[in-house]
């Protein structure tokens, strides 16, 4: 908040505070996998970022920062979604949830676009692809990470939330691929 600090993620879930003046490296804090998005700044200077899986809020301590607290929604993906089964010997999918968008952080709520899906291993990429089926915008409190409440929005969404003056919450929506993925699995 007195602008004498930089933050920035990497795609290997690093986030690194900078000196705004110098360019030095004050503390790194690892999210512990890919961060999904810019971090946020909340109105106290709480740092909020998307990474492994995970909504964190983190502190500037000067030296170093301090992990207030983690979220993850696999709850509700749980909510709404139910194991696929495979054929034997494969393992059914779960459903699991990828935070994926800027943290929108207002005085009193935080806001976050949560793709609900599956993971599949792909072995001619020889790694895992998430498959998005639904995405509900999810509220926390900024204080504890609490949900507040979320909301089932109608399509996938890559984008960012952003809130209006008069409380309005528009959605936006960035990714083709997501939705080409989402549309694959869910034909109108």
């Amino acid at each position: 908040p007195n602008g004498s600090r930089v933050y920035a993620a990497d795609g290997s879930g690093n986030l690194y505070a900078f000196d705004a003046y110098t360019g030095a490296i004050w503390w790194t804090f690892s999210a512990g996998g890919q961060a999904l998005a810019s971090p946020s700044i909340g109105p106290d200077g709480t740092i909020y970022l998307l990474g492994g899986g995970l909504a964190h809020a983190i502190a500037d301590r000067g030296t170093w920062a301090e992990l207030l607290w983690s979220k993850n929604f696999d709850s509700i993906a749980d909510q709404y979604l139910d194991p696929v089964p495979r054929p034997e010997p494969q393992p059914p999918l779960y459903p699991i949830s990828k935070g994926n968008s800027i943290i929108s952080v207002t005085p009193n709520n935080l806001y976050i676009a949560a793709n609900l899906g599956y993971e599949i291993y792909l072995p001619v990429y020889k790694k895992y692809f998430f498959v998005p089926k639904m995405t509900v915008m999810v509220v926390l409190n900024p204080g504890n990470g609490s949900e507040v409440t979320h909301l089932v929005l109608r399509d996938t969404c890559d984008g960012v939330l952003t809130m209006g003056s008069d409380g309005s919450i528009y959605i936006t929506h960035g990714s083709t691929a997501r939705s080409i993925a989402y549309y694959a699995l869910n034909p109108y």
